[in-house]
Protein backbone atom coordinates (compact mmCIF):
# COMPACT_ATOMS: atom_id res chain seq x y z
CA UNK A 1 0.00 0.00 0.00
CA UNK A 2 0.77 3.35 -0.75
CA UNK A 3 2.76 5.49 2.08
CA UNK A 4 -0.26 8.50 2.96
CA UNK A 5 2.33 10.34 4.95
CA UNK A 6 3.89 11.19 1.71
CA UNK A 7 0.96 12.39 0.12
CA UNK A 8 -1.29 15.99 0.05
CA UNK A 9 -4.41 16.07 1.60
CA UNK A 10 -6.22 16.29 -1.55
CA UNK A 11 -4.36 13.19 -2.84
CA UNK A 12 -4.87 11.38 0.13
CA UNK A 13 -9.06 12.15 -0.46
CA UNK A 14 -8.62 11.07 -3.54
CA UNK A 15 -6.68 8.00 -2.77
CA UNK A 16 -9.34 7.04 0.27
CA UNK A 17 -12.01 6.94 -2.46
CA UNK A 18 -9.79 4.82 -4.83
CA UNK A 19 -9.65 2.07 -2.16
CA UNK A 20 -13.10 2.04 -1.16
CA UNK A 21 -14.08 1.91 -5.10
CA UNK A 22 -12.03 -1.16 -5.40
CA UNK A 23 -13.53 -2.80 -2.52
CA UNK A 24 -16.72 -2.14 -3.90
CA UNK A 25 -15.96 -3.62 -7.54
CA UNK A 26 -14.33 -6.30 -6.22
CA UNK A 27 -16.68 -7.51 -3.17
CA UNK A 28 -20.07 -6.62 -5.24
CA UNK A 29 -18.89 -8.76 -8.15
CA UNK A 30 -18.84 -5.31 -10.32
CA UNK A 31 -15.80 -5.05 -11.80
CA UNK A 32 -15.83 -3.12 -14.96
CA UNK A 33 -18.61 -2.96 -16.67
CA UNK A 34 -20.94 -4.21 -14.06
CA UNK A 35 -20.03 -1.56 -12.17
CA UNK A 36 -20.96 0.99 -14.57
CA UNK A 37 -24.21 -0.89 -15.15
CA UNK A 38 -25.38 -0.78 -11.51
CA UNK A 39 -24.89 2.92 -11.59
CA UNK A 40 -25.93 3.95 -14.62
CA UNK A 41 -28.20 1.54 -16.80
CA UNK A 42 -30.92 2.13 -18.77
CA UNK A 43 -33.62 -0.05 -20.07
CA UNK A 44 -33.23 -1.19 -24.12
CA UNK A 45 -35.24 -2.56 -26.97
CA UNK A 46 -33.80 -5.75 -29.19
CA UNK A 47 -33.44 -3.33 -32.12
CA UNK A 48 -31.12 -1.30 -30.44
CA UNK A 49 -28.78 -4.17 -29.83
CA UNK A 50 -29.15 -5.68 -33.38
CA UNK A 51 -28.48 -2.28 -34.93
CA UNK A 52 -25.57 -2.08 -32.53
CA UNK A 53 -24.07 -5.65 -34.17
CA UNK A 54 -25.08 -4.34 -37.11
CA UNK A 55 -22.87 -1.80 -36.81
CA UNK A 56 -20.07 -3.53 -35.17
CA UNK A 57 -20.25 -6.43 -37.95
CA UNK A 58 -20.22 -3.48 -40.96
CA UNK A 59 -16.55 -1.73 -38.94
CA UNK A 60 -15.20 -5.00 -38.41
CA UNK A 61 -15.71 -6.40 -42.50
CA UNK A 62 -14.57 -3.23 -43.66
CA UNK A 63 -11.41 -2.76 -41.83
CA UNK A 64 -8.63 -5.23 -42.30
CA UNK A 65 -6.62 -6.56 -39.40
CA UNK A 66 -9.25 -5.08 -37.48
CA UNK A 67 -8.43 -4.92 -33.65
CA UNK A 68 -11.32 -5.86 -32.88
CA UNK A 69 -11.40 -9.62 -32.38
CA UNK A 70 -15.28 -10.58 -31.70
CA UNK A 71 -16.02 -13.47 -29.58
CA UNK A 72 -18.67 -15.48 -28.48
CA UNK A 73 -19.59 -16.13 -24.59
CA UNK A 74 -22.47 -18.78 -23.55
CA UNK A 75 -23.07 -19.47 -20.10
CA UNK A 76 -24.33 -22.34 -18.73
CA UNK A 77 -25.70 -21.27 -15.60
CA UNK A 78 -26.26 -24.77 -13.92
CA UNK A 79 -24.48 -27.05 -11.88
CA UNK A 80 -24.79 -29.82 -9.28
CA UNK A 81 -24.48 -27.89 -5.66
CA UNK A 82 -23.37 -24.63 -5.14
CA UNK A 83 -19.65 -25.14 -3.69
CA UNK A 84 -18.75 -22.71 -0.57
CA UNK A 85 -16.30 -21.04 -2.70
CA UNK A 86 -18.31 -19.96 -5.74
CA UNK A 87 -19.43 -16.39 -6.70
CA UNK A 88 -21.04 -17.16 -10.32
CA UNK A 89 -24.21 -16.63 -11.67
CA UNK A 90 -24.85 -20.33 -11.34
CA UNK A 91 -27.55 -22.36 -9.23
CA UNK A 92 -27.85 -26.34 -8.60
CA UNK A 93 -30.13 -27.99 -11.27
CA UNK A 94 -29.66 -31.65 -12.29
CA UNK A 95 -32.53 -32.06 -13.95
CA UNK A 96 -32.33 -33.02 -17.68
CA UNK A 97 -35.46 -31.54 -18.96
CA UNK A 98 -34.86 -28.36 -17.14
CA UNK A 99 -31.87 -28.24 -18.89
CA UNK A 100 -33.71 -28.95 -22.39
CA UNK A 101 -35.86 -25.86 -21.62
CA UNK A 102 -32.76 -23.60 -21.38
CA UNK A 103 -32.00 -25.13 -24.51
CA UNK A 104 -35.21 -24.03 -26.15
CA UNK A 105 -34.94 -20.67 -24.22
CA UNK A 106 -31.32 -20.02 -25.74
CA UNK A 107 -31.98 -21.03 -29.02
CA UNK A 108 -35.01 -18.58 -29.14
CA UNK A 109 -32.96 -15.94 -28.02
CA UNK A 110 -30.71 -16.42 -30.75
CA UNK A 111 -33.17 -16.66 -33.50
CA UNK A 112 -34.82 -13.27 -32.38
CA UNK A 113 -31.25 -11.50 -31.81
CA UNK A 114 -30.50 -12.41 -36.07
CA UNK A 115 -27.03 -11.75 -35.28
CA UNK A 116 -25.09 -11.03 -38.79
CA UNK A 117 -24.13 -14.36 -39.83
CA UNK A 118 -20.90 -13.17 -41.65
CA UNK A 119 -19.18 -11.65 -38.77
CA UNK A 120 -16.43 -14.33 -37.86
CA UNK A 121 -15.62 -15.20 -34.59
CA UNK A 122 -12.16 -15.60 -33.09
CA UNK A 123 -13.01 -17.22 -29.91
CA UNK A 124 -15.77 -19.57 -28.33
CA UNK A 125 -16.26 -19.76 -24.36
CA UNK A 126 -18.55 -22.10 -23.01
CA UNK A 127 -18.47 -21.41 -19.32
CA UNK A 128 -20.72 -21.61 -16.36
CA UNK A 129 -21.41 -22.91 -13.96
CA UNK A 130 -21.25 -26.03 -14.83
CA UNK A 131 -21.41 -26.88 -18.69
CA UNK A 132 -20.71 -30.33 -18.63
CA UNK A 133 -23.65 -30.84 -16.64
CA UNK A 134 -25.93 -30.82 -19.62
CA UNK A 135 -26.46 -34.78 -20.97
CA UNK A 136 -24.61 -35.70 -23.90
CA UNK A 137 -27.85 -34.92 -26.29
CA UNK A 138 -28.26 -31.59 -24.66
CA UNK A 139 -24.83 -30.86 -25.38
CA UNK A 140 -24.33 -32.20 -29.10
CA UNK A 141 -27.70 -29.99 -29.69
CA UNK A 142 -25.85 -26.98 -27.87
CA UNK A 143 -22.95 -27.39 -29.87
CA UNK A 144 -25.21 -27.62 -33.18
CA UNK A 145 -26.79 -24.29 -32.19
CA UNK A 146 -23.62 -22.83 -32.38
CA UNK A 147 -21.71 -23.82 -35.44
CA UNK A 148 -25.04 -23.35 -36.92
CA UNK A 149 -25.73 -19.98 -36.23
CA UNK A 150 -22.28 -18.27 -35.96
CA UNK A 151 -19.57 -17.89 -38.25
CA UNK A 152 -16.69 -19.92 -36.26
CA UNK A 153 -15.42 -22.16 -38.70
CA UNK A 154 -12.24 -20.45 -38.41
CA UNK A 155 -12.02 -19.49 -34.58
CA UNK A 156 -8.62 -19.83 -33.15
CA UNK A 157 -9.72 -20.72 -29.43
CA UNK A 158 -12.99 -22.78 -28.90
CA UNK A 159 -12.71 -23.49 -25.08
CA UNK A 160 -14.82 -25.19 -22.63
CA UNK A 161 -15.45 -25.12 -18.71
CA UNK A 162 -15.37 -28.77 -17.95
CA UNK A 163 -16.12 -30.76 -14.07
CA UNK A 164 -14.66 -34.07 -13.11
CA UNK A 165 -17.71 -35.58 -11.93
CA UNK A 166 -20.21 -34.25 -14.83
CA UNK A 167 -17.97 -35.39 -17.75
CA UNK A 168 -17.62 -38.68 -19.68
CA UNK A 169 -15.54 -39.72 -22.27
CA UNK A 170 -18.68 -39.24 -24.61
CA UNK A 171 -19.03 -35.98 -23.64
CA UNK A 172 -15.36 -34.84 -24.60
CA UNK A 173 -15.61 -36.57 -27.86
CA UNK A 174 -18.87 -34.51 -28.66
CA UNK A 175 -16.61 -31.46 -27.70
CA UNK A 176 -13.47 -32.62 -29.89
CA UNK A 177 -16.12 -33.09 -32.90
CA UNK A 178 -17.19 -29.85 -32.77
CA UNK A 179 -13.94 -28.37 -33.00
CA UNK A 180 -13.39 -27.27 -29.13
CA UNK A 181 -9.43 -26.89 -28.55
CA UNK A 182 -9.18 -25.65 -25.51
CA UNK A 183 -10.33 -27.37 -21.91
CA UNK A 184 -10.20 -25.62 -18.15
CA UNK A 185 -10.50 -28.95 -15.92
CA UNK A 186 -12.16 -27.30 -12.27
CA UNK A 187 -9.91 -29.24 -10.12
CA UNK A 188 -10.03 -26.84 -7.20
CA UNK A 189 -8.27 -29.61 -4.76
CA UNK A 190 -7.52 -33.17 -4.13
CA UNK A 191 -7.88 -33.29 -0.91
CA UNK A 192 -11.28 -35.35 0.00
CA UNK A 193 -11.79 -33.85 3.29
CA UNK A 194 -11.57 -29.99 1.59
CA UNK A 195 -13.79 -31.36 -0.99
CA UNK A 196 -16.44 -32.85 1.43
CA UNK A 197 -16.68 -29.54 3.43
CA UNK A 198 -16.79 -27.31 0.72
CA UNK A 199 -19.78 -29.61 -1.02
CA UNK A 200 -17.73 -30.39 -4.29
CA UNK A 201 -19.08 -33.90 -5.17
CA UNK A 202 -15.54 -34.97 -6.74
CA UNK A 203 -12.77 -37.23 -6.28
CA UNK A 204 -9.27 -38.07 -7.54
CA UNK A 205 -9.71 -40.77 -9.05
CA UNK A 206 -12.51 -38.68 -11.80
CA UNK A 207 -10.48 -36.18 -12.11
CA UNK A 208 -7.56 -37.93 -13.59
CA UNK A 209 -9.64 -39.98 -15.67
CA UNK A 210 -11.22 -36.91 -17.16
CA UNK A 211 -7.64 -35.54 -17.40
CA UNK A 212 -6.86 -38.72 -19.58
CA UNK A 213 -9.76 -39.01 -21.54
CA UNK A 214 -8.68 -35.28 -22.74
CA UNK A 215 -5.93 -36.74 -23.71
CA UNK A 216 -6.96 -39.77 -25.08
CA UNK A 217 -9.33 -37.29 -27.61
CA UNK A 218 -6.26 -35.04 -28.39
CA UNK A 219 -7.76 -31.92 -27.09
CA UNK A 220 -5.31 -29.60 -27.89
CA UNK A 221 -5.23 -27.78 -24.70
CA UNK A 222 -5.70 -28.98 -20.97
CA UNK A 223 -5.80 -25.91 -17.93
CA UNK A 224 -6.41 -27.21 -14.98
CA UNK A 225 -7.39 -24.52 -12.01
CA UNK A 226 -6.40 -24.84 -8.80
CA UNK A 227 -7.48 -22.95 -5.80
CA UNK A 228 -5.47 -21.63 -3.00
CA UNK A 229 -7.12 -20.00 0.59
CA UNK A 230 -10.59 -21.60 0.43
CA UNK A 231 -11.72 -22.14 3.77
CA UNK A 232 -10.40 -25.65 5.36
CA UNK A 233 -7.60 -25.63 2.94
CA UNK A 234 -3.51 -26.37 4.51
CA UNK A 235 -0.73 -25.27 2.98
CA UNK A 236 -0.20 -29.11 3.17
CA UNK A 237 -3.23 -29.99 1.49
CA UNK A 238 -2.57 -27.24 -1.24
CA UNK A 239 1.19 -28.42 -1.88
CA UNK A 240 0.26 -32.33 -2.29
CA UNK A 241 -2.84 -31.46 -4.59
CA UNK A 242 -0.62 -29.23 -6.62
CA UNK A 243 2.53 -31.37 -6.88
CA UNK A 244 0.23 -34.70 -7.81
CA UNK A 245 -1.51 -32.19 -11.01
CA UNK A 246 2.27 -31.00 -12.03
CA UNK A 247 2.48 -35.21 -12.14
CA UNK A 248 0.14 -35.12 -14.74
CA UNK A 249 2.18 -32.50 -16.80
CA UNK A 250 -1.03 -30.48 -18.11
CA UNK A 251 -0.43 -27.43 -20.54
CA UNK A 252 -1.23 -24.80 -18.35
CA UNK A 253 -2.19 -24.92 -14.20
CA UNK A 254 -3.74 -21.48 -13.21
CA UNK A 255 -4.12 -21.19 -9.36
CA UNK A 256 -6.76 -18.97 -8.05
CA UNK A 257 -7.10 -17.43 -4.67
CA UNK A 258 -10.74 -17.59 -3.01
CA UNK A 259 -12.03 -14.29 -3.20
CA UNK A 260 -14.89 -13.87 -0.57
CA UNK A 261 -16.96 -11.55 -2.23
CA UNK A 262 -21.07 -10.82 -1.33
CA UNK A 263 -21.80 -13.64 -4.04
CA UNK A 264 -20.34 -16.73 -2.26
CA UNK A 265 -21.83 -18.72 0.56
CA UNK A 266 -19.09 -18.26 2.86
CA UNK A 267 -19.98 -14.34 3.32
CA UNK A 268 -23.83 -14.66 3.02
CA UNK A 269 -23.33 -16.99 6.18
CA UNK A 270 -21.68 -14.45 7.58
CA UNK A 271 -18.18 -15.78 7.76
CA UNK A 272 -15.17 -13.68 7.20
CA UNK A 273 -11.29 -14.05 7.33
CA UNK A 274 -8.82 -12.74 9.18
CA UNK A 275 -5.37 -11.83 9.15
CA UNK A 276 -3.91 -15.54 9.21
CA UNK A 277 -5.94 -16.28 6.38
CA UNK A 278 -4.67 -13.66 4.28
CA UNK A 279 -1.03 -14.95 5.75
CA UNK A 280 -1.88 -18.32 4.53
CA UNK A 281 -2.96 -17.68 1.23
CA UNK A 282 -0.34 -15.76 0.62
CA UNK A 283 2.06 -18.72 1.19
CA UNK A 284 0.30 -20.92 -0.88
CA UNK A 285 0.95 -18.78 -3.79
CA UNK A 286 3.97 -18.10 -3.52
CA UNK A 287 4.34 -21.68 -2.89
CA UNK A 288 2.26 -21.83 -6.37
CA UNK A 289 4.70 -20.05 -8.40
CA UNK A 290 8.03 -21.74 -6.88
CA UNK A 291 6.54 -25.19 -8.06
CA UNK A 292 5.24 -24.08 -11.04
CA UNK A 293 8.48 -22.14 -12.43
CA UNK A 294 10.13 -24.71 -11.40
CA UNK A 295 8.05 -27.63 -13.52
CA UNK A 296 7.52 -24.88 -16.48
CA UNK A 297 10.80 -22.85 -16.96
CA UNK A 298 8.92 -20.69 -19.95
CA UNK A 299 6.33 -20.18 -16.73
CA UNK A 300 4.11 -16.94 -17.16
CA UNK A 301 3.17 -14.46 -14.35
CA UNK A 302 0.14 -14.87 -12.45
CA UNK A 303 0.85 -18.52 -11.12
CA UNK A 304 -0.14 -19.64 -14.55
CA UNK A 305 1.96 -21.20 -17.52
CA UNK A 306 -0.27 -19.51 -20.00
CA UNK A 307 -2.22 -16.28 -18.77
CA UNK A 308 -3.95 -16.22 -22.33
CA UNK A 309 -8.16 -17.29 -21.35
CA UNK A 310 -7.87 -15.82 -25.62
CA UNK A 311 -11.32 -14.13 -25.07
CA UNK A 312 -10.26 -12.60 -21.66
CA UNK A 313 -7.20 -11.40 -23.43
CA UNK A 314 -8.68 -9.58 -26.20
CA UNK A 315 -11.21 -8.04 -24.13
CA UNK A 316 -9.20 -6.52 -21.96
CA UNK A 317 -6.06 -6.12 -24.09
CA UNK A 318 -8.26 -4.77 -27.53
CA UNK A 319 -11.66 -3.83 -26.35
CA UNK A 320 -12.92 -6.68 -28.64
CA UNK A 321 -16.65 -7.39 -28.82
CA UNK A 322 -18.07 -10.27 -27.22
CA UNK A 323 -21.93 -11.51 -28.03
CA UNK A 324 -22.98 -13.49 -24.24
CA UNK A 325 -25.90 -15.45 -25.18
CA UNK A 326 -27.21 -17.64 -21.72
CA UNK A 327 -28.89 -15.94 -18.93
CA UNK A 328 -26.33 -14.33 -17.16
CA UNK A 329 -24.15 -13.23 -20.37
CA UNK A 330 -23.01 -9.85 -20.23
CA UNK A 331 -22.44 -8.33 -23.93
CA UNK A 332 -20.19 -6.07 -25.12
CA UNK A 333 -20.44 -3.86 -28.78
CA UNK A 334 -17.48 -1.97 -28.88
CA UNK A 335 -18.35 1.93 -28.79
CA UNK A 336 -21.98 1.08 -28.37
CA UNK A 337 -22.69 -0.23 -25.24
CA UNK A 338 -22.82 -2.92 -22.22
CA UNK A 339 -25.91 -5.02 -22.05
CA UNK A 340 -27.25 -7.64 -20.30
CA UNK A 341 -30.24 -9.09 -20.16
CA UNK A 342 -32.96 -9.31 -16.80
CA UNK A 343 -31.24 -11.88 -14.04
CA UNK A 344 -34.30 -12.91 -13.28
CA UNK A 345 -34.09 -16.52 -14.34
CA UNK A 346 -38.12 -17.68 -14.74
CA UNK A 347 -38.50 -14.45 -16.43
CA UNK A 348 -36.00 -15.24 -19.22
CA UNK A 349 -36.95 -18.95 -20.00
CA UNK A 350 -40.87 -17.69 -19.37
CA UNK A 351 -40.25 -14.84 -22.10
CA UNK A 352 -38.48 -16.62 -24.74
CA UNK A 353 -41.09 -19.50 -24.56
CA UNK A 354 -43.35 -16.90 -25.47
CA UNK A 355 -41.23 -15.10 -28.35
CA UNK A 356 -40.26 -12.21 -26.17
CA UNK A 357 -36.98 -11.28 -25.99
CA UNK A 358 -35.69 -10.72 -21.88
CA UNK A 359 -35.29 -7.40 -20.71
CA UNK A 360 -32.28 -5.56 -21.46
CA UNK A 361 -30.41 -3.13 -19.89
CA UNK A 362 -27.44 -1.52 -21.23
CA UNK A 363 -24.82 1.08 -20.23
CA UNK A 364 -23.99 3.46 -23.57
CA UNK A 365 -20.33 3.76 -24.36
CA UNK A 366 -18.62 6.67 -25.98
CA UNK A 367 -15.08 6.33 -27.64
CA UNK A 368 -14.03 8.03 -24.39
CA UNK A 369 -15.40 5.78 -22.26
CA UNK A 370 -13.79 2.79 -24.00
CA UNK A 371 -10.30 4.28 -24.14
CA UNK A 372 -10.41 5.05 -20.28
CA UNK A 373 -11.93 1.14 -19.77
CA UNK A 374 -8.85 0.23 -21.95
CA UNK A 375 -6.64 1.78 -19.87
CA UNK A 376 -8.07 0.64 -16.49
CA UNK A 377 -7.67 -2.64 -17.97
CA UNK A 378 -3.90 -2.72 -18.90
CA UNK A 379 -3.14 -1.16 -15.49
CA UNK A 380 -4.89 -3.49 -13.70
CA UNK A 381 -3.35 -6.48 -15.99
CA UNK A 382 -0.02 -5.49 -16.54
CA UNK A 383 0.66 -2.21 -14.89
CA UNK A 384 1.47 0.28 -17.92
CA UNK A 385 0.09 1.75 -20.79
CA UNK A 386 0.94 0.34 -24.39
CA UNK A 387 1.04 3.69 -26.07
CA UNK A 388 1.86 2.31 -29.49
CA UNK A 389 -1.36 -0.19 -29.11
CA UNK A 390 -3.31 2.51 -27.99
CA UNK A 391 -2.47 4.39 -30.73
CA UNK A 392 -3.65 1.60 -32.92
CA UNK A 393 -7.11 0.82 -31.71
CA UNK A 394 -7.89 4.63 -30.99
CA UNK A 395 -5.33 6.77 -33.02
CA UNK A 396 -5.37 8.44 -30.53
CA UNK A 397 -1.87 9.27 -27.89
CA UNK A 398 -2.91 8.84 -24.41
CA UNK A 399 -0.81 11.17 -22.61
CA UNK A 400 -2.22 13.96 -24.96
CA UNK A 401 -5.93 12.90 -23.90
CA UNK A 402 -5.48 12.11 -20.21
CA UNK A 403 -2.90 14.70 -18.88
CA UNK A 404 -4.79 15.61 -15.40
CA UNK A 405 -5.42 11.52 -14.93
CA UNK A 406 -1.68 10.92 -15.96
CA UNK A 407 -0.51 13.91 -13.04
CA UNK A 408 -2.71 12.39 -10.13
CA UNK A 409 -1.28 9.05 -11.00
CA UNK A 410 2.01 10.01 -11.05
CA UNK A 411 1.59 12.15 -7.20
CA UNK A 412 0.11 8.50 -6.24
CA UNK A 413 2.98 6.66 -7.24
CA UNK A 414 6.49 6.89 -9.10
CA UNK A 415 6.03 6.68 -12.93
CA UNK A 416 8.50 5.45 -15.83
CA UNK A 417 7.79 6.80 -19.77
CA UNK A 418 9.73 6.04 -22.89
CA UNK A 419 8.72 6.18 -26.29
CA UNK A 420 6.68 2.57 -25.76
CA UNK A 421 5.08 2.36 -22.21
CA UNK A 422 3.64 4.47 -19.32
CA UNK A 423 4.75 1.75 -16.69
CA UNK A 424 3.87 2.37 -12.78
CA UNK A 425 5.83 1.08 -9.79
CA UNK A 426 3.13 -0.50 -8.29
CA UNK A 427 4.58 -3.64 -6.40
CA UNK A 428 1.54 -5.08 -6.08
CA UNK A 429 -2.19 -6.41 -7.85
CA UNK A 430 -3.68 -4.54 -5.06
CA UNK A 431 -1.89 -1.07 -5.83
CA UNK A 432 -2.20 -1.63 -9.47
CA UNK A 433 -6.47 -1.72 -8.76
CA UNK A 434 -6.38 1.12 -6.75
CA UNK A 435 -4.57 3.29 -9.22
CA UNK A 436 -6.53 2.38 -11.89
CA UNK A 437 -9.59 4.61 -11.27
CA UNK A 438 -7.38 7.93 -11.24
CA UNK A 439 -9.00 7.16 -14.98
CA UNK A 440 -12.58 6.68 -14.25
CA UNK A 441 -15.10 9.18 -15.59
CA UNK A 442 -15.58 12.20 -13.77
CA UNK A 443 -19.22 11.63 -13.87
CA UNK A 444 -18.77 8.28 -12.39
CA UNK A 445 -16.35 9.10 -9.87
CA UNK A 446 -19.13 12.20 -8.89
CA UNK A 447 -21.53 9.76 -8.75
CA UNK A 448 -19.81 7.17 -6.57
CA UNK A 449 -18.43 9.28 -5.04
CA UNK A 450 -21.91 10.32 -2.82
CA UNK A 451 -22.46 6.46 -2.42
CA UNK A 452 -19.45 6.12 0.12
CA UNK A 453 -19.63 6.55 3.57
CA UNK A 454 -16.17 5.93 4.83
CA UNK A 455 -17.43 6.03 8.57
CA UNK A 456 -19.58 2.95 7.21
CA UNK A 457 -18.74 -0.26 9.24
CA UNK A 458 -17.74 -1.64 5.88
CA UNK A 459 -15.26 0.53 5.26
CA UNK A 460 -13.70 -0.01 8.15
CA UNK A 461 -10.12 -2.01 8.01
CA UNK A 462 -10.18 -1.31 4.05
CA UNK A 463 -6.27 -2.29 4.01
CA UNK A 464 -7.07 -5.49 5.27
CA UNK A 465 -10.22 -5.74 3.28
CA UNK A 466 -8.18 -5.21 0.08
CA UNK A 467 -5.63 -7.39 1.23
CA UNK A 468 -8.01 -10.87 0.88
CA UNK A 469 -10.27 -9.70 -1.53
CA UNK A 470 -7.29 -8.98 -4.31
CA UNK A 471 -3.95 -10.54 -1.99
CA UNK A 472 -1.35 -8.45 -2.99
Amino acid sequence: MPNLSLLSNEVNKKLELFKCITRDLIFYGLGTPYSVLRLQRRSIRLEEVKKSWRSVATSILKEKGSHDRFGIYVHIPFCVSKCFYCNTLSFPQTNDQSHSRFLNALEKEIKLLDFPKKLEAKTVYIGGGTPSILSSANLKRLMVMISENYNVENKEQFMVELSPYTCSYEKVKILKDYGVNKVTIGVQSLDKNVLKKLQRPQNAKLVFQLYQNCRKLKIRHINVDLMAGVPYQSIESFQISLKNILKLKPDTIHVNSFCPDVFTRFTKNGLTLNFSDVIRCKKMLDLAYQMISSAYPYALEDYSTNKENLQFFDMYKFNSSVLGLGWGAISHAFKKMYYVKDLHYPDYERNLKRNIFPKLFAFQLSKDLEMRFNIINSIQEEGRIDKNLFQKIFNEEPEKLYPRELKLIKKMCPVGEDRNFITLSAKTRCERYIYSNCFLDGRFLARYSGLVDKNKNEYRNIDFQLSYLLYG
